[in-house]
């Protein structure tokens, strides 16, 4: 793991840690292999943005094509935003079935009121 120092790029600044790491967020962390090229007499380092989800590629100013596609790091990016979209819609969703309940209820209590005022007038039409 590779962690650039702050300023190198252009990165949004965010007051918070990564709760993962303790490394502030606004650093671009790298996580690769180091291999050495003994005939270069050189290390050469593999390595793709660390990154947990959309927003942290983004404010980082990468996409997810800066993602190699060997790396799974794209895939779990993609699944954590699809639970998260998917989180969302069944909140939504939740939220939606409460109000159908409640308007059930409403409507349920309209129907007692309306077939209590219809009996009433069944009854004065017959005494009337």
């Amino acid at each position: 793991m590779l962690s650039l120092q702050e300023g190198l790029l252009n990165v949004e600044t965010v007051e918070n840690e990564d709760e993962l790491t303790g490394v502030e967020i606004s650093c671009l962390r790298l996580k690769g292999q180091m291999i050495y090229l003994p005939e270069a007499e050189n290390i050469l380092f593999l390595c793709s943005p660390s990154v947990m989800n959309l927003d942290d590629l983004t404010r980082r100013g990468l996409y997810l094509s800066d993602i190699p596609l060997h790396d799974a790091t794209r895939d779990l990016v993609l699944l954590g935003e699809q639970f998260r979209e998917e989180y969302k819609l069944t909140q939504e969703l939740e939220i939606l079935t409460d109000r159908l309940q409640h308007t059930l209820r409403a409507l349920e209590d309209e129907k007692k009121k309306t077939d209590r005022l219809d009996y009433i007038w069944c009854k004065l039409q017959i005494w009337g």
